[in-house]
């Protein structure tokens, strides 16, 4: 008599413990559902080789800015632009004024592709003896280079994205190890 009591104290100390893990496992789940990553400035260049020079890029619309024109810290963006093979991010708000972050939304609901085209980019004039670092390996001879500002989610590799990752894994293992609980005596 004293043994079943004490093997069914044990089954239904594991059977809460089960239902613990699972209540546990929800609130995770929540906080996933809240720890997506904010948005973010992201800055691509790239050489401009459809345009022979300065005017000809303004005359089809697009923003021509020399180098030297540019804000110290649209400066420090381009040349980190140019250092990390043409694409660099930063949080929202520690953009550089000269471009204008254009949401992936708002790219999406325009109309006119190359009018969003206009909208995101800034075409840079390098000075001609800049020790600024090519935009990609196969550099044109053009001073020419096209930066196009967005605002966006970081890509799925980002460090950003380790909290969600982490808190679904976590979600995931509380409801595996209630299961196991559970099922088992």
């Amino acid at each position: 008599m004293f043994f079943e009591s004490d093997e069914c104290s044990r089954y239904m100390e594991r059977r809460t413990i089960a239902v613990g893990l699972l209540l546990a496992s929800l609130a995770v789940f929540g906080f996933a559902t809240t720890a997506q990553p904010a948005d973010v400035h992201e800055h691509r260049t790239g050489p401009s080789t459809d345009f022979p020079n300065a005017s000809f890029a303004e005359s089809h619309g697009f923003t021509v800015v020399s180098y030297e024109n540019i804000s110290e810290r649209g400066r420090t963006i381009y040349r980190k632009t140019l250092e990390n093979d043409g694409v660099y991010r930063v949080p929202l708000g520690e953009g550089a004024a000269e471009f204008e972050y254009v949401t992936d939304e708002e790219l999406a609901n325009t109309e006119n592709v190359s009018t969003a085209i206009k909208q995101k980019s800034v075409v840079i004039e390098r000075p001609a003896n800049a020790s600024l670092p090519p935009a990609d390996e196969v550099r044109s001879n053009s001073t020419l280079e096209t930066m196009s500002a967005t605002t966006t989610r970081p890509p799925l590799s980002a460090t950003a994205w380790v909290p969600l990752f982490a808190s679904v894994g976590l979600g995931v293992l509380l409801v595996l190890a209630s299961g196991y609980l559970w099922l088992t005596q």
